[in-house]
């Protein structure tokens, strides 16, 4: 089942500024693992089933596609949980970006 996730590979790259193929796989699962978090955090659905006759496509905002590439740059730059130094979040970053829409149980 092919799910259509709401970033290409070529935006991701672009975004990391990455220019060759050997990391394809990693930015691939990053992809869905960043669009995992963010629909967990937004309580939003943000990718389809393209085999699925029920799901349809979702019109993904620009704010949501630009919160999950932040996300997979940071994790392609940031591979471990530790860092030298003092790391602070950056504003209006992922966070900022999907709370606009966010979508809270109540």
């Amino acid at each position: 089942m092919p799910i259509v996730e709401p970033v290409t590979l070529s935006e991701v790259k672009a975004q990391c500024r990455v220019e060759y193929d050997t990391d394809d796989e990693l930015l691939t699962s990053y992809i869905t693992a960043a669009r995992q978090w963010a629909e967990g955090f937004a309580n939003i659905t943000l990718a389809y089933d393209s085999d699925d006759e029920e799901s349809e496509p979702i019109t993904v905002k620009k704010t949501w596609k630009h919160a999950i590439s932040l996300v997979v740059a940071h994790w392609y730059s940031n591979r471990e949980n530790v860092s030298v130094g003092s790391l602070s979040e950056i504003p209006l970053g992922a966070k900022d970006l999907l709370w606009l829409d966010r979508n809270v149980p109540v």
